[in-house]
């Protein structure tokens, strides 16, 4: 949706708030009643880009900012968004590489009943050694 000329963030805050509230309610399709969430992101211009394609994306990356924040909201995007999304792909191409070059290590942990003292189970878990982190 483009809003020219809109500048004042409240209104823009209470349109994007409505277009998600008009979504809330389940609506019906013949006989089946359909629930949506709604997650709405926004940029602005020229504050988020100056060519429609960076507002694009920006406003995609907003719109993904609301939808981790549990849907059925909006999010204004803003530069940390930014930075957050290129450090998790960072993150997720060093955990391609730490499959392919083996650096999970498994470790199994005995769970003891403290007042038996006695074994009751075990729990598994995954250790990341990462050659430079560690």
């Amino acid at each position: 949706m483009l809003l020219p000329h809109l500048r004042d963030l409240s209104v823009i805050s209470d349109i994007a708030h409505q277009i998600v509230e008009v979504f809330a309610d389940p609506f019906e399709i013949g006989h089946y009643s359909i629930n949506t969430t709604f997650s709405v992101g926004v940029s602005l211009y020229p504050d988020d880009g100056r060519e429609f394609d960076t507002l694009l994306k920006n406003a995609d990356t907003a719109l993904y900012q609301a939808k981790d924040s549990g849907r059925d909201t909006y999010r204004f995007f803003s530069e940390k968004m930014n930075v957050d999304a290129q450090e998790l792909l960072h993150l997720q191409g060093q955990l391609r590489n730490a499959v392919k070059n083996q650096e999970f290590i498994l470790h199994y942990q005995p769970q003891i009943d403290i007042a038996s003292g006695r074994i009751v189970g075990t729990e598994a878990l995954v250790r990341w050694q990462h050659p430079e982190l560690g």
